[in-house]
């Protein structure tokens, strides 16, 4: 019986697709000649959509995945050409894919971003001296989102060093660097490419030694989550859980004092790491190998989002780790299965691997609480 609700539950689910397509067949006909949507493609870079939207996949991004901003081939982001090309205007054509086939091909219009120089962005170093026990690392790939992280940081009331990584294809992203160094100017600012997510300019700082001096670092980012109808929702949750509106000091005092945690994660977003590989088991295990053999851990955490409060023995692993720029993939619209999706896990396994746990908010509040057993522990 389950397997016939199931059925029923996919049909259902194709029938809304292809009612919800607008498109002509003679469209859809030339944009699949057209090389420029590649179904393989699409499937290894979103593995996470459903099996519907995977059987059919010219049709979801015609009617759900460009919006999102997920790219149809490597040849072509919806993102990058509304950007590159803004004379266009968002309410003139029927869809960024078909504006390029149909009239950009000919014009030459910019698609997609260029690949950056992997050479060109080695280690960073040079941050000033700073005496801060803590710091906070923000990397900015929607510039209109850094207003909200500032103002939580303004709100924080402990002592901390700040460094800011703006993605250097950004909208406004020289006005912006200029803008935070005048706010902040104790703050280490810096450019970075359009790969590898949050994650890369995150190892940038790391293999510098720049974050190799704190007790601990809280790793935040503008996450905007567009494939998700809550992406506003999830960001908020994050940065509450990380640097809540209330209390952020005492939250962050018990977990500097707790030996037991090497990571403090939003409530929440402490996800189970075996239940959760999605695409990525194969590419964490390839990076333990180089830290360690053996086999992974049967149980460990990780912080979903990779907003989290990282301690000093997980930066040490990663600094050991030695990520390069040329090891992450380009930057596609991939939801799941990149080296960055990996490290998001692997943060878990490290913890693990130290004997070290994954703390919560609400684990800390019991464990300092004078009722908390010696036989609780924290998740």
């Amino acid at each position: 019986m389950r397997w016939l609700k199931l059925a029923l539950h996919y049909c259902v689910l194709a029938v809304k697709l292809f009612l919800s397509s607008t498109v002509p067949p003679w469209r859809l006909r030339r944009i699949q000649a057209s090389g420029m949507f590649d179904p393989a493609f699409y499937r290894k870079a979103h593995p996470l959509l459903h099996p519907v939207h995977l059987r059919f996949p010219l049709r979801h991004y015609l009617t759900q995945g460009e919006r999102s901003g997920l790219q149809p081939s490597p040849l072509f982001s919806p993102r990058a050409y509304l950007r590159h090309n803004s004379e266009i205007g968002l309410e003139s054509f029927e869809g960024a894919l078909w504006h390029y086939i149909s009239k950009g091909r000919a014009q030459r219009l910019v698609c997609v971003d260029p690949v950056p120089d992997a050479a060109a962005y080695g280690p960073l170093a040079g941050a000033p001296c700073a005496p801060a026990d803590i710091a906070v690392v923000v990397h900015v790939f929607y510039p209109k989102l850094w207003a909200e992280i500032e103002a939580r940081l303004h709100k924080l009331q402990i002592g901390f060093d700040l460094y800011v990584t703006v993605t250097e294809t950004a909208e406004h992203a020289a006005q912006l660097i200029t803008e935070i160094r005048s706010a902040w100017p104790r703050a280490y600012v810096v450019a970075m490419p359009n790969r590898g997510r949050d994650v890369l300019p995150f190892t940038q700082l790391v293999n510098g030694g720049l974050l190799s001096q704190y007790q601990a670092v809280c790793k935040l980012h503008t996450k905007a989550s567009t494939h998700l109808r809550d992406g506003a929702g999830w960001r908020n949750a994050l940065l509450e859980g990380v640097l809540p509106s209330e209390d952020a000091p005492a939250m962050l005092r018990s977990f500097l004092s707790d030996p037991h945690a090497a990571l403090l994660v939003p409530e929440g977003h402490a996800y189970d790491g075996p239940g959760h590989w999605g695409a990525n088991r194969a590419r964490v295990e390839a990076l333990i190998k180089r830290l360690r053999p053996g086999q992974m851990p049967a149980r460990f955490s990780f912080p979903a989002g990779t907003v989290c409060w990282i301690k000093a023995p997980v930066i040490a692993q990663l600094v050991a780790l030695a990520l390069q720029v040329e090891e992450f993939e380009p930057e596609w619209g991939q939801t799941d299965g990149t080296l960055a999706h990996g490290v998001e896990r692997l943060l878990g396994v490290l913890a693990a691997d130290l004997g070290l746990s994954v703390a919560t908010p609400s684990a800390l509040a019991r464990a300092s609480s004078p009722a908390f057993s010696a036989s609780e522990t924290v998740a």
